[in-house]
Parts: C-alpha cells; structure tokens; sequence
C-alpha cells in the first residue's frame, strides 16, 4: 500500500530573512510506520511538517506520498492524504461548537449532509468526545481541544497522521489519554515532540534534527538512552530512562 508511505529526498528550505532552517534532509516512511522528529529549538522540526504538507514550498529537494510528488499540480491530492494537527489546537478549531468544526472540512469537499453527520460523529466517537459535540471550542480544556482537533483531521480519513508537539500544555491525564489515542491508530505517523516519554511510548523510530540536518536516525531507545547523542542533540533524556538509569545504581551499589 504505497499510498501510505513518505519519501524526502535532499530537502532544504530557508527562510526570507536567510535563515536556513533544513538542508539536505532524507529519509523514508513506511506505512504504518510511526516515527518521531526531534531536536532542540530552531532544529528544523515544524519547517519540516509545514514542507510535507505544502504550506512551505522546498528550495531544494523533493517529496513524494506513495507514487505521486510533491507539486503544486499535486498539492490537492497530497492534501487529501495527509492529516496535521497543529500545536496550538485554536489554530483548527473556529466555529460555534465541536462538532460544525469537525463537520467544515467534510462540507467544503461537497459531500451529502447525511454522509458529513455519519463522518463527524464517527470521528468524534474515536477519539472519545461524542458527549462534546454541541460544546463551543472556547470552553474545552486542553486535552478537549486537542482531541477535538485530531478529530477534524480524522473525519477527512487521511492515510498519514502528522502531530506538532501533540501533548504541548496538557495535563498528567489528558496526556495519557491522548497517547492511548495515538497508539490505537493504525495510520502511518509522524510527530514531532519535545516530550521524550511521549516519543519512547509512541514511535519505534526516531530521526534527531540538528540545526537543519539529521544528526541520526534509528530505533527511539537507543537513540534516546544515548546520553552523549542527546546531550549533542540538546536534548534531556526521558525520565523513564533517567528512573531506570537511577535504579541500576542504586543496585549496583549495594553490590
């Protein structure tokens, strides 16, 4: 199922005022694939999603959703199979209740008001906030509004999920659930993240970001249990493997 998959080759980009914010960035997705793109602040990872969706245009390099490239012939039907959730959920939640939110994108594609009512309630089943439907987005929580607005993205059945810093400003709880969420979805995902506990939960493979470039890209655990890697990357380890780091000592120590 090709259609699922990512390619970047050579990807660079900079910024009207000569930032550059990528250079020469390649790698691959495979379908179902879940993946992480990290780095410290300005490595190039929102650039990134903002290229793959097309709202940024490449200075060099290419990318491609399954067998069809990035153009701006093709941007339509790249859309159609890509899904973003942004970080700040305000960005995508705009109308007068929950549920006309995740409705508007279904609307605009000219579909029947019975299959829109069909989407939108199923959408909103799967990420557990039927019960929020007439609720105005303004009195959501945190947790509410991003679930509602990975809800607007699902209701479009996109084949490729990407999530900037999905658990940014959520509680201990909201933030579980929300991973929970994540993991239940089978589609092929990229994330972005500071959050190295989320990242080690949710995606096998992570690519590291350094001032534009990939700095490496392997398996999340022993990327992340890589205390030189993240201290080089600017990164903090996850405190899952910090705990675990600790309690060797500990029993080493009673040796």
């Amino acid at each position: 199922m090709s259609h699922h998959t990512i390619s970047v080759q050579g990807l660079g980009f900079v910024y009207p005022d000569g930032t550059r914010a990528l250079e020469g960035v390649s790698f691959e997705v495979g379908h179902g694939e879940a993946i992480a793109v990290v780095g410290a602040n300005g490595a190039g990872k929102s650039t990134l999603l903002l290229l793959l969706t097309g709202i940024l245009e490449p200075a060099a390099g290419e990318i491609a959703i399954g067998e069809i490239r990035l153009t701006k012939k093709t941007l339509n039907a790249i859309r159609q199979r890509l899904g973003m959730v942004f970080q700040d959920p305000d960005d995508q939640l705009f109308m007068t209740t929950v549920f006309e939110d995740v409705a508007f994108g279904l609307r605009n594609m000219g579909l029947a008001e019975d299959e829109v009512q069909r989407r939108a309630d199923a959408a909103l089943g799967a990420v557990g906030i039927p019960h929020l439907r007439e609720r105005p987005p303004f009195k959501l929580s945190a947790g509410e509004k991003r679930a509602a607005a990975i809800a607007t993205v699902l209701a479009m059945a996109p084949d490729v999920l990407l999530l900037d810093e999905p658990s940014s400003a959520l509680d201990p709880r909201a933030r579980r659930r929300l991973i929970g969420l994540l993991n239940g979805f089978s589609h092929t995902k990229i994330v972005t993240s500071h959050d190295m506990d989320l990242v080690l939960e949710l995606c096998p493979r992570t690519i590291i970001l350094q001032q534009g470039r990939v700095l490496r890209d392997g398996p999340t655990g022993r990327l992340l249990a890589d205390a030189a890697l993240m201290t080089e990357a600017g990164l903090e380890p996850t405190q899952s493997i910090v705990h675990r780091r600790y309690g060797e000592q500990l029993r080493r120590g009673r040796r």
